[in-house]
């Protein structure tokens, strides 16, 4: 019996030491566990990384596999009761059952002998070892200290798959990171900038929300403005959108580098509807305290206290949707507010956090934009200036010009002037009198233009006069 043991705990140990992280592995171990154990059924359960739920890792062959069996939540029922207290349960006997062990139990109808021990290493709980069987049983103390063994070999493969499972998510999150980041790059355009940073919040090989709205921070109005969003407009765009992507398998750039030779970002009614968002700062809608707190809200219809803007529920219909705040240079720029209102998958912690990740990353590439933004319009505004400059030294040499010109021709103007009157005086009487007149009457004509070219070119001192304000 001993020797017997021996052998089915090494194959489990050789198991557990050769994880191919596809499952089949644990199978097989249930398949050891289930015969050495003389049970019809064997499950076994793996914990998530929140410690919250316990869901179905394997069963054997032909043990039971109920939908209502395939997820637990710590405390509840016999499999969650074990996580929670971290030792062996067991009901060897239904008929003998006490009510507390009655109350554990959510297949009363079908087993006779219940027992699961908490797959735990080190103080850690990875998950539970279930047992059960159509006829009565008791487990011998060699029985407890086999079944404790083998839920500890199990715990080093679960928690060696949990670290590969971590590591190829923190892999992953770096790869979408480094592609966002590459794709910002790839304009300072501040629209681009925007629907390059909500594609990547959106697109399947990124964070994978269906929809996302970004509103930047207006200081001198004291608002939220919304500027763009992005994800289809009905649940049919969805699925199309979906399936297109399951297809083409289309990474971030691709998509980016797209759109940009297509010279025009794709418009949408929410992007439209979006876009017509204003928010008051000093409101207590979760958005304008997603600025004001600078932290990031996960928002369920649920919540009490939480306060949706009107302006939100009614024109993009969101009820469950988180926000997460833009932070550059110490300061919110933004939010970006996403929700999964088509697929209706719950928006997590681990959501929330990569997202986040992300955000602070998308706000110092909007910093950037916004600084170049006003970089540009101050350029063109100086440009402007001095164009102007330029143009007011022209006029002003122009003017000068004019003056030394004005008082060179006034000389001889005025000798001729003088001697056509003296002429006229002289002509008294005679017929060639019309012309001496025709002579002063221009040369009258030309002394005022040149007075009104002198008047032009001189700057001008300006004229004060007292006057009664009532009166004006």
């Amino acid at each position: 019996m001993i020797e017997r043991n021996l052998k089915t705990l090494l194959k489990i140990i050789h198991l557990a030491n050769s994880p191919s992280y596809s499952g089949a592995e644990f199978k097989e171990m249930a398949n050891l566990i289930s015969e050495e154990f003389g049970v019809e059924n064997c499950r076994i359960y793996a914990m998530d990384t929140n410690c919250i739920t316990l869901s179905l890792k394997a069963i054997n062959d032909g043990g039971y596999s109920g939908e209502e069996i395939s997820r637990y939540r710590i405390g509840s029922w016999l499999v969650g009761a074990t996580a929670s207290k971290k030792e062996i349960i067991e009901i060897g006997d239904i008929s003998n059952a006490t009510i507390e062990e009655l109350a554990l139990l959510d297949e009363a109808d079908r087993y006779s002998f219940f027992a699961s021990s908490p797959i735990v290493d080190d103080k850690t709980i990875y998950g539970v070892l279930y047992i059960s069987s159509e006829r009565p049983k008791s487990l011998s103390d060699k029985d407890k200290e086999l079944l404790y063994a083998v839920s500890q070999v199990i715990a080093t493969s679960l928690r060696e798959e949990r670290f590969h499972t971590e590591a190829q998510k923190v892999a992953r999150e770096f790869s979408i990171l480094y592609e966002i980041s590459t794709a910002t790059m790839t304009t300072i355009k501040l629209d681009r900038l925007l629907h390059i940073i909500l594609t990547a919040v959106t697109v399947g090989d990124g964070l994978e929300f269906n929809r996302a709205i970004l509103m930047l921070v207006n200081e001198r109005s004291n608002i939220i403005q919304g500027m763009m969003g992005v994800g289809p407009d009905s649940i049919e765009d969805a699925w199309k959108a979906w399936g297109e992507f399951s297809i083409n398998r289309r990474g971030l750039l691709e998509i980016v580098s797209a759109q940009i030779k297509e010279g025009k970002v794709p418009s949408s009614r929410l992007n439209e509807i979006a876009k017509t968002i204003r928010l008051p700062l000093d409101s207590s809608c979760i958005v304008a305290r997603t600025v004001r707190e600078q932290r990031s809200f996960n928002v369920a219809t649920e919540d009490e206290g939480q306060t949706i803007s009107r302006e939100l529920s009614e024109k993009l219909g969101l009820s469950t949707f988180a926000s997460v705040p833009l932070m550059a240079s110490g300061k919110v720029v933004g939010v970006i507010i996403v929700d999964n209102c088509f697929n209706k998958r719950p928006i997590t912690d681990e959501d929330i956090r990569f997202l986040t990740m992300f955000a602070n990353q998308a706000g110092l590439a909007i910093e950037n934009s916004l600084l170049y933004s006003d970089i540009n319009e101050a350029h063109l505004e100086l440009k402007e200036t001095h164009d102007r400059l330029l143009q007011s030294e022209k006029l002003a040499a122009l003017g000068e010009m004019a003056a030394n010109v004005a008082h060179e021709i006034r000389n001889p103007l005025t000798s001729l002037g003088g001697f056509a009157r003296r002429l006229l005086k002289k002509l008294e009487g005679h017929t060639e009198k019309r012309y001496a007149e025709i002579i002063v009457k221009e040369v009258e004509r030309l002394e005022a233009l040149l007075t009104d070219i002198l008047v032009l070119s001189r700057k001008s001192a300006g004229s004060f006069k007292s006057h009664n304000l009532n009166k004006i």
